[in-house]
């Protein structure tokens, strides 16, 4: 008796338009699909920019003691769209850094090794950016977005660290050009505190009284 009084519902087909109606409100639509942020488009071709390292190469002047890592094509992300980027995007970019640095080191290995035996720290790191971009990074800006790139050299075996030990100082300059390369140059530092004038350090610890 049951089944059969089942059966007639299943077979109303006025009952079955109630029901699906009632399905269909009590059932909410779908998010709709979140349009991603300019942080995260912007991360996204930079990552994919600085995948490709197949021009990439180091040169050692032994004169001037001297190392240059030159990246053809990388691109920076200004530190302000980094620090609106979920952490795990972030770390996406710097993982691309870390595998194009880890290659550049795996081919040039005897070159890196020969600027080893001679180095003297703490060293000067000049971070020069030509950006065929329209936006263009102040210097302050291309330092901190460096700082993935440095990170990479140091877990590659480049340097020891970037604690001021080893790197006294960045020097930092970009400006426009018709293909965007990043290269960064290791040469020795004439003071620990990098080119800041002597009179300033001196001054500097002149205003607080000794501890």
């Amino acid at each position: 008796m049951g089944k059969d009084h089942r059966g007639a519902f299943l077979n109303d087909p006025a009952f079955m338009s109630r029901i699906k109606g009632q399905l269909d409100v009590a059932s909410p639509p779908p998010p709709a699909k979140k349009t991603p942020s300019r942080a995260i488009q912007r991360a996204a071709v930079v990552r994919e920019r600085n995948k490709d390292g197949r021009r990439d190469s180091v040169s050692f002047n032994p004169t001037a003691g001297a190392l240059v890592l030159s990246f053809p094509g990388a691109a920076l992300l200004a530190m302000n769209l980094m620090m609106r980027m979920h952490d795990a995007k972030a770390s996406g970019l710097k993982a691309t850094w870390h595998e194009r640095v880890r290659a550049l080191v795996l081919e040039n290995r005897a070159t890196i090794e020969q600027w080893k035996n001679q180095v003297t720290f703490p060293l000067l790191v000049e971070e020069v950016y030509i950006t065929s971009e329209s936006a263009l990074l102040d210097n302050e800006s291309v330092a901190a977005s460096c700082k993935p790139v440095i990170d990479a050299v140091v877990r590659n075996g480049v340097i020891p660290d970037d604690s001021s030990k080893f790197l006294s100082q960045p020097l930092p300059y970009t400006e426009r050009g018709k293909e965007s390369v990043l290269v960064l140059c290791f040469r020795p530092s004439p003071k620990p505190w990098g080119m800041i004038q002597d009179e300033t350090v001196v001054l500097s610890r002149s205003v607080l009284p000794p501890i």
